[in-house]
This record gives structure tokens, sequence and C-alpha cells, in this order.
């Protein structure tokens, strides 16, 4: 059964608006207080669109200030849950499904939590959708930094970390596999992010960081000795700060190199197979000689810009 306020909603002309109605809908709590009229046209379009109700929850307007040179502007962005992120990626009829989100350096939420890790750095989500009958994956990377809201607002996020994140991640993903039909839209748990930020753009740079810190660890994941990384190391991270990775993520992707290169320097100084004390000669000889075992840490930092100082 239809409301006043849903037939105010429904309106093909929201010019038509009056005062009372605009009362009504604030009211009702559908709309902010004072939110101009082309903006309630727009929300209701939206609403229309994506076959979405706000007055089951499903969507609603968000007010946010973006700055304008010296001034502070309100701006507003159309907020909807995640489970209705996944009903509209359900209807396109193409959704096949998500990963479970990956936190910080690709672990598990109980991995994280097994290391005291009370709050994750990062979350990750990869979403899948069928493309031409292949199965395509779309992967995104939330950072807490940017989307945990302040700390009289942050009640689920105190008590429920992994899993806020984890959903903002997903809707980043989301998003990137179904851009038509989400386009505009932002998920509820990304509200912090528009609060506190107050810079839409500031969310769009992270979520491109963080983009490309995923990116290069899959990179670097390819090499498989010593001296290829040491000859194209340097190469990949100039190609990722030339991309516009922000000093966070790089400072992740450091460190993340500094591990590899311990790993591949202990791979190559240490000889295959079983350890022992007795070594013959030549084995010593031709260890000696590797070409990898002679690579020091300082040539190592020399090739790496600004790479962190290995024990």
């Amino acid at each position: 059964m239809e409301t006043k306020n849903t037939k105010i909603v429904k309106r093909n002309n929201i010019g038509e608006l009056s005062e009372t109605d605009l009362k009504q809908l604030e009211l009702a709590n559908i709309i902010p207080k004072g939110t101009p009229i082309p903006q309630v046209h727009v929300f209701a379009t939206v609403c229309r669109e994506k076959s979405l109700s706000p007055f089951q929850k499903q969507i609603y307007l968000l007010p946010f200030k973006k700055r304008d040179g010296q001034n502070w502007v309100t701006h507003y962005a159309c907020i909807i849950g995640i489970d209705g992120y996944r009903t509209i990626a359900e209807r396109t009829g193409k959704y096949a499904g998500s990963d479970d989100p990956k936190f910080n350096d690709n672990k598990t939420e109980f991995q994280c939590r097994s290391e005291s890790s009370s709050n994750p750095t990062t979350a990750t989500v990869t979403v899948y959708k069928m493309v031409e009958g292949q199965l395509i994956p779309f992967t995104a990377t939330a950072g807490w930094v940017s989307y945990v809201p302040s700390e009289n607002k942050r009640f689920n996020w105190n008590r429920m970390p992994f899993l806020m994140l984890g959903k903002v991640a997903e809707a980043l993903a989301l998003r990137k596999a179904f851009p038509e039909a989400l386009s505009g839209l932002h998920s509820e748990e990304e509200r912090g992010g528009f609060e506190d930020v107050q810079n839409a753009e500031e969310l769009n740079k992270d979520e491109i960081s963080a983009n490309i810190l995923i990116k290069y660890k899959s990179k670097f994941d390819e090499f498989l000795n010593y001296m290829d990384f040491q000859k194209s190391g340097m190469e990949l991270v100039e190609k990722a700060i030339k991309e516009g990775i922000n000093d966070d993520y790089l400072a992740e992707l450091k460190d993340y190199i500094n591990k590899l290169h311990l790993k591949l320097k202990k791979e190559a100084t240490q000889p295959k197979g079983k350890k022992s004390t007795d070594k013959p000669k030549e084995a010593q000889e031709s260890t000696e000689n590797t070409p990898e075992s002679g690579i020091s840490d300082e040539t190592i930092k020399g090739q790496l810009p600004l790479m962190p100082k290995t024990e």
C-alpha cells in the first residue's frame, strides 16, 4: 500500500514538489534537511532506475562536504547497503559471486586475529562476472584509514572491523565489474569516507593506489630468482610511482619487496637439496662463484629507490 510520501517520490515531475512535500520527506528521513529540489529529482530518478526503495532503507541520500577553493560545498551521494549492491548485480544476469575478503598481506580474518591484529589495514575482494561465456575476476582493495568513520560514529566498525572494511572492498569490486548498473552509487560502509575525508577525489586516489599495489605485488611474485629481481625491480617500482601510487601504499609495496628480497637472497645463497656440514670442495667453489651470491644488500638498495634497510 502506497503512502503519501511514496507517491511524492514517484511523481514524474519532481519540479512540482511543494515546501510541504519536502518537509514530509525530511520528517520521514528520506532526504536530508535542506536538500535542494534538483537533488531530490536526481535521488528519485536513481530510486526508480535501480528499483530500490528509500522507505525500506535500501537506498538513501547522504550529504557530504567537498572543498571548493577556500570554501566547503555540500554535495550528495546515493547510499545503498551491500545487499542492495548484490541485488543490482544479480539482476544483470552476469553476477557469479565473490571470494571471501583477504586482509593486509593476503590473509584471512582468522590469520590476522591470530597475529593480534585488532583492525585490518586493507581489505581485498574479488567478484566474478560472466562475459561472453568467460568467468572474469574484478578485484578491488579498500584501505582502513580512508573509510573508517570518526570515533563517535564507529560503533559497528569497532565491533566488526573486518566485516565492515570487507564490505567496502566488495562494493568497490562490484562497481568495477558492473559500472553501468552501479555507477554513481556508494555503499553504506563507504559513508565514513565521505563524512571524514570530505573530498570524493581523495577516495578515488586511494582506490587507485590500492589497485596499483595489488598489481605490482603480483608482478613481483613472478620473480623466481635473485638476478631477475635485481635486474627489473627498480623499473617496476618506478612504474608504480608513475602510475600514481600514494606514499602509504608505496611503503607497503616496499615492505613486500624487502621480504621477497630476503627470500630470494636466501634461496640464491643456499645450495639445493640436503644440507651437509662436509661440503665437497668443488661444491663450495661453485657456490662462492654463483652470480646471485655476489649481490649485496647495498646493491639491491641502489637498485630500488628508498628500499627499506635489510638486516
